[in-house]
């Protein structure tokens, strides 16, 4: 809407309560000062935006809604600054997750945390239980240290921001998280995708009949060049990015290029694109 020749905008984020609105974006610009921003972090108990409610009732129409759960930031725009309708982007620091079955809920790129928070959600999630102590082990092995100069093995910063299934949601995070989500029971269970991880003895009575099938791919058709997209938050806006790993003589042509592509936009480091 309008109010005082200024446009007001609502730009809403997503699900609170997130931790903090960092930086707001005009047309890829930071704001100046002449344009005026309030954030909501998205908590149950936000208050009304004033500049929404005064903008309203200069049209005798009244506006109350505190959008409760909902992270957003209302934006004024003066005139001088309104050359045509903005583009308006944040850099956000996301959702509150808790660390511990009832732990209070604190910002994260844990992958593990994250994936919890997925699991036990009853608004966006599966509103599910999830095995803590699976949790717990899956929150070590992210946070260990890899590499020189020494970093945690896994981070996650990914908007959850296209039409899925929450099932669909859990798989996608699980493979940043390096993890293989099963549901025993009512619980879903994180297991680690790691070498000695989980040991179980399989029996026949535990195999569907006709339920596994062998593919093969002849060598000709295997790639030789693995390309994984990345976000490169070096520069503003963040842009994407491309980790390439090639077999041996692809890259100077012994060998025929022939490329998978794997995009991993929850990624925000070279050095785990390229693990």
């Amino acid at each position: 809407t309008t109010y005082g020749g200024a446009l007001v905008l609502l730009c809403v984020w997503g699900e609170g309560e997130i931790d903090a609105v960092e930086q707001v974006y005009i047309n890829d610009e930071a704001i100046s000062g002449f344009v005026e921003v309030a954030h909501y972090l998205g908590t149950e108990s936000q208050a009304v935006d004033p500049t929404l409610a005064a903008a309203f009732a200069a049209a005798g129409l009244v506006y109350a809604d505190t959008l409760p759960g909902i992270a957003y930031t209302v934006v004024r725009v003066p005139p001088k600054k309104n050359t045509g309708f903005p583009e308006v982007s944040a850099r956000i620091r996301g959702r509150k997750v808790p660390a511990t079955d009832g732990g209070t809920p604190a910002y994260s790129t844990v992958p593990a945390y994250i994936i919890a928070d997925l699991i036990t959600n009853t608004t966006y999630g599966l509103g599910a239980l999830v095995d803590w102590d699976d949790v717990a082990a899956l929150a070590t092995r992210n946070n260990a240290t890899v590499g020189s100069p020494a970093e945690a093995r896994n981070v996650l910063s990914v908007s959850i921001d296209q039409r899925a299934t929450a099932e669909q949601w859990l798989v996608t995070l699980a493979d940043y998280a390096g993890c293989i989500p099963v549901k025993e029971g009512d619980t879903y269970r994180l297991i680690l995708d790691a070498p000695s991880s989980s040991v179980a003895t399989i029996e026949k009575g535990d195999v569907v009949e006709g339920s596994l099938r062998w593919e093969s791919r002849a060598p000709a058709e295997a790639p030789t060049v693995i390309e994984v997209g990345h976000t490169d938050t070096s520069s503003t806006p963040w842009r994407d990015d491309s980790v390439f790993i090639y077999a041996p003589g692809a890259e100077t042509g012994v060998i025929d290029r022939r490329v998978s592509k794997v995009s991993k936009p929850g990624i925000q480091r070279y050095s785990e694109a390229y693990r």
